[in-house]
């Protein structure tokens, strides 16, 4: 148990502070769809500890054309942390779960089939509850891009996407700034430059994707390492009518962060209205 509350403390000065409001695997084509994300982290958490597979984070996002050139997003956070002392009767366990951060965006910007720009502005009111720490922390360490999905704060948002297709490849250029307002108690504002690319190709009835997050502290001194965390992120999905079910698999490039998560694995479920 403290070998466990170890990691997940060493991790709380990487990881409290948020990235980018939205994934840059939301969709934005204006189109109405719902997606479901169960993200399950694997944990260094040495030997005697098991961790639940219910251990991780679960977002329900939600989008509404507001004409051909906005949409209303809505995005629900939730984590689960579940763990137990392995092998020992009657060993020291613990459960908890918690409602995070909801984000309610508007993306705006046209679209066409070729390339285009769609810009997002978003907020999350602060809805996470001081208790439930330990599966707030889960959710942040699970999916650093949402971070602020579980952080202690309001935060406010505003991301530029630059698109491209041509035929079957995608492309997508993604940058803009999160502000964290935090209370008096909690210390003071940060603000951070949020960046990524993500591509992807329809190969046959199967759909490849690769993505680079990152996020550069801009109101701290230090190094660019010291300041900053990037991950790597690989998916595939394919069509079941207008349901597309995936897997998604996220890969820290920090040491630091290594030594706490080594990989993170998802299901993905998107159904689009259209």
């Amino acid at each position: 148990m403290s070998r466990l509350r170890y990691c997940l403390a060493a991790v709380v000065t990487l990881t409290a502070t948020p990235v980018l409001a939205q994934s840059i695997w939301t969709p934005i084509d204006h189109r109405p769809f719902i997606k479901i994300e169960a993200l399950h982290p694997s944990l260094k958490t040495g030997s005697g500890v098991e961790v639940s597979i219910l251990t991780g984070a679960l977002f329900v996002t939600g989008a509404m054309p507001l004409g051909s050139r906005a949409s209303a997003v809505v995005e629900l956070p939730y984590a689960r942390f579940k763990f137990s002392a392995a092998g020992l009767a009657g060993g020291p366990s613990s459960s908890e779960s918690a409602f995070g951060n909801p984000y309610l965006g508007l993306q705006i910007g046209t679209l066409p089939a070729a390339h285009g720009f769609v810009g997002e502005l978003g907020v999350r009111p602060k809805m996470v509850k001081e208790k439930d720490f330990e599966a707030a922390l889960i959710g942040a360490i699970t999916d650093v891009d949402r971070a602020d999905a579980f952080a202690d704060a309001t935060t406010m948002s505003g991301v530029g996407n630059f698109y491209s297709r041509v035929q079957k490849v995608s492309t997508r250029l993604r940058l803009g700034l999160t502000h964290e307002f935090f209370g008096e108690d909690y210390g003071s504002d940060e603000t951070l430059l949020d960046y990524g690319a993500l591509g992807s190709v329809d190969v046959d009835w199967l759909r490849l994707g690769a993505a680079l997050t990152g996020r550069y502290i801009l109101t701290e001194s230090g190094s660019f390492g010291d300041r900053s965390l990037h991950h790597v992120a690989v998916s595939v999905s394919a069509p079941v009518g207008q349901l597309w079910p995936g897997i998604l698999v996220r890969l820290p490039l920090d040491k630091d962060v290594r030594e706490v998560v080594r990989s993170t694995i998802g299901l993905t479920f998107e159904y689009s209205f259209r």
